[in-house]
């Protein structure tokens, strides 16, 4: 019995000596406690994106081999100073430059191990892992997400989105810093000889990663962040289209990080803990996609009712100018947009009926649009067919800049809005014509569609006058797109040139000063629309 005890003791003293060790090297991080004032400067919620992890692996991935539709890094937007520690060690990191385990611990690992599975007390060696977790966040404080989030209070404290958007953007690089190390700790210890401890390392290495990994996926933290991109929505049609966009990204980026890491942090953790970390993992996963679809809602529900800008001519309206800069932020995303939306379809969130994918909510938001620009003509611009250079003009703006971005759906039915919209800017250009032209080659006909035998000086006059007076009006109303500008002249060609020329022919006799010539025609369509 007294040998019993007395073994006893010494093994919880091995025990306490074991939990007493430094195994793991920090120096090699010193230089980051300056990172959350180096963060705050970070503007895109998207730095870090090329550190992915594969889930198979483990090991770092660019994220253009990646589905998720992740958004290139641009951390080089920062002063190089100001970056180059973080800079610094990523790139150790991913060049496997630092030794993160303490070479001198080693050997007394190896000790206390062998003595202790040599006496039969594995278990209570195996006891003193789940301590461990916790002394390792206190030394190794770069794998506490909180250390990170300390920079969140010196950000936007007077504005709540702001600052929950930057958070969002901390918890999705704090994500990826603390994958990639915890990916490097463990391929460090399992290279390393720990002779009889080599059988426990799994072990040892799951349970000591479970608090790191618990606080990263904090679904309480994380979804009251998430809760606050739907605050504060401005109202003004074009404030709130400026604001919802960036919102939707933050969301975005929070999925797709989740989507990198989750796989690599299970394989990180014990078996026990795997459920767990997926079930946190899928709630957060779906507070974005609620969040998402509520966002486009108000956005579409905002498009429907408020009043928009007031325009004086046929340019761009500036709703449309912010609905293709935020639909364009979105590009990026579609592939990881149309997986998370296949995925919500199902889902009613807060009575707002789910979209369907990617080409669904650019085909909707596109709609919407329209019906603004509608609304927005008919208010301020006086004449129909001005309203109709204005429709077009915006109409075929927004499709130039996506219809080459369509994707196929996922199921294989392909949604060829572009056609449908297409379409939608031919009427235009038709009603237009024959809204501002038509009048003017009517003069060449009869009432009843006879040609007119014995007026024809009467009926060069009237065109010459007609046609006058429609150029007058609209030779410097705008059109932007020189190819829209250069389709709408042809068009115009088309509808008048034929029958004019049909008419000289038949009306030799008119007298030259009664009409205009062919090509003083054509020079006098080919000045229209230049503003």
């Amino acid at each position: 019995m007294q040998a019993k005890l007395a073994l006893d003791i010494a093994m919880s003293d091995l025990a306490r000596t074991f939990r007493g060790l430094k195994l793991w090297n920090t120096n090699h991080f010193k230089d980051l406690d300056s990172l959350p004032s180096t963060m705050t400067k970070l503007y895109s919620p998207s730095a870090l994106d090329g550190l992915c992890l594969s889930s198979t692996s483990s090991e770092p991935v660019s994220s253009s081999s990646r589905s998720t539709g992740a958004s290139s890094t641009d951390i080089e937007l920062l002063p190089a100073e100001d970056c180059s520690t973080l800079h610094k060690v990523m790139s150790c990191l991913d060049e496997k430059k630092l030794d993160l385990i303490n070479q001198k611990s080693i050997d007394s690992v190896r000790s206390i191990a062998s003595r202790m599975i040599q006496a039969g007390f594995t278990e209570r060696l195996r006891e003193t892992f789940t301590d461990l977790s916790q002394e390792l966040i206190r030394d190794f404080h770069i794998l506490d997400s909180n250390w990170i989030f300390q920079c969140h209070s010196r950000v936007d404290e007077g504005d709540s989105c702001v600052g929950e958007s930057m958070r969002l953007h901390y918890w999705n690089l704090a994500s990826r810093f603390i994958t990639r190390v915890l990916v490097e700790m463990r391929r460090r210890l399992n290279e390393a000889d720990f002779g009889a401890f080599d059988e426990l390392k799994g072990d040892y290495f799951a349970k000591i990663v479970e608090q790191p990994v618990s606080k990263l996926l904090n679904v309480a933290s994380t979804s009251a962040a998430l809760s606050k991109l739907l605050e504060e929505i401005p109202q003004g049609l074009v404030e709130c289209v400026q604001s919802v966009f960036p919102r939707i990204i933050h969301a975005l980026n929070t999925y797709s990080t989740l989507s990198d890491v989750v796989p690599t942090l299970l394989e990180l953790v014990s078996p026990e803990s795997r459920e767990s970390i997926s079930r946190e993992s899928e709630a957060i996963q779906k507070k974005v996609e609620g969040v998402v679809n509520i966002i486009f809602g108000t956005l579409t529900d905002v498009m429907s009712a408020s009043s928009p800008p007031e325009t004086e001519d046929t340019d761009i309206h500036p709703v449309t100018k912010a609905v293709a800069e935020g639909i364009g932020s979105l590009l990026q995303h579609r592939v990881l947009l149309n997986l998370m939306l296949a995925h919500n379809c199902c889902r009613v969130h807060e009575s707002v009926p789910a979209i369907e994918s990617f080409n669904c909510l650019i085909s909707g938001l596109i709609v919407h649009l329209e019906s603004v620009l509608k609304r927005s003509c008919k208010g301020l611009l006086p004449k129909e067919s001005q309203q109709y250079i204005f429709l077009l003009n915006n109409m075929h703006f927004i499709l130039n800049q996506f219809k080459s971005s369509v994707i196929e759906e996922p199921t294989g039915h392909h949604r060829d809005w572009a056609i449908e919209h297409q379409r939608t800017i031919e009427h235009y250009m038709e009603e237009y014509i024959e809204t501002s032209w038509a009048p003017v080659s009517s003069h060449l006909a009869a009432k009843d569609g006879k040609r007119l035998r014995f007026w024809g000086h009467s009926c060069a006059q009237q065109f010459n006058a007609a046609f006058r007076s429609v150029y007058a009006d609209q030779r410097h109303w705008k059109v932007p797109d020189p190819h829209l500008r250069q389709t709408l002249r042809d068009n115009i060609s088309r509808k008048l040139i034929p029958e004019y020329c049909e008419y000289l022919g038949k009306h030799q006799k008119v007298s030259k000063s009664l009409r205009i010539s062919r090509q003083e025609l054509e020079d006098l369509l080919s000045e229209l629309f230049e503003g």
